[in-house]
């Protein structure tokens, strides 16, 4: 979202002046940092990836997005594009099944919310398997 509205500093203001704190700091914590070009691509996304998950909340937009993006491997007709994201998304299950893991006390999700998230996650897993 922020990259949508030219990926300044004022961008960031403008979010937290018409939406708030909450709302900024998400938008911020799943904007995906500038790459260091020296460092490996998948290696940094997954380290972001991590970091961002570790709060609860920015967990839950990251999975939605996720679960959008990767689960939707299945239904790409292009079959190398399908394997270039496959392994980029691959790498990510595990970490997302931690994070579900740590978190699940703590989202105040119903057993059968709990249970789709997993289903989904094995789901993701199946189809980036090579």
């Amino acid at each position: 979202m922020v990259s949508l509205l030219g990926g300044s500093g004022a961008a960031a203001d403008a979010l937290r002046r018409h939406f708030g704190d909450d709302v900024a700091d998400l938008v911020a914590a799943v904007t995906n940092p500038q790459r260091d070009p020296a460092r490996d691509k998948a290696e940094q996304y997954a380290e972001h990836v991590t970091a961002a998950i570790a709060d609860r909340r920015v967990f839950l937009v990251k999975l939605t997005d996720f679960v959008d993006n990767a689960g939707s491997l299945k239904y790409l007709a292009d079959d190398a594009k399908r394997l270039k994201l496959a392994a980029k998304y691959a790498p990510l299950v595990p970490i997302f099944v931690r994070a579900a893991d740590d978190h699940r006390h703590e989202l105040g999700l119903p057993p059968e919310g709990l249970s789709a998230i997993e289903n989904h996650l094995h789901s993701i897993a199946e189809q980036t398997r090579s």
